[in-house]
């Protein structure tokens, strides 16, 4: 986990403006940022601190088409 907290940390510090700010929940998985659509969210694999998260920024929403409940994967779809 300490190689993606350097990580998030790395992305925070160097992120374009706009961008939202990537944080972990305290059992290491990532968090969906705020008013942010997740369109995947990987298996979180504790030993390695391994988790996959894709998500549509705000503006982005309103350019692509929502996706179906029934497409979308994963658990623990949480927000910050």
């Amino acid at each position: 986990m300490e190689r993606t907290t350097q990580a998030i940390q790395d992305y925070n510090r160097h992120k374009r403006k706009g961008m939202p700010t990537l944080k972990l929940g305290a059992d290491g998985r990532l968090l969906i940022p705020s008013r942010c659509t997740c369109l995947d969210d990987g298996e979180y694999i504790p030993a390695i601190g391994t988790h996959y998260v894709r998500f549509l920024m705000p503006e982005a929403r309103k350019l692509a088409p929502p996706v179906p409940e029934h497409e979308r994967r994963g658990g623990g779809r949480r927000r910050v």
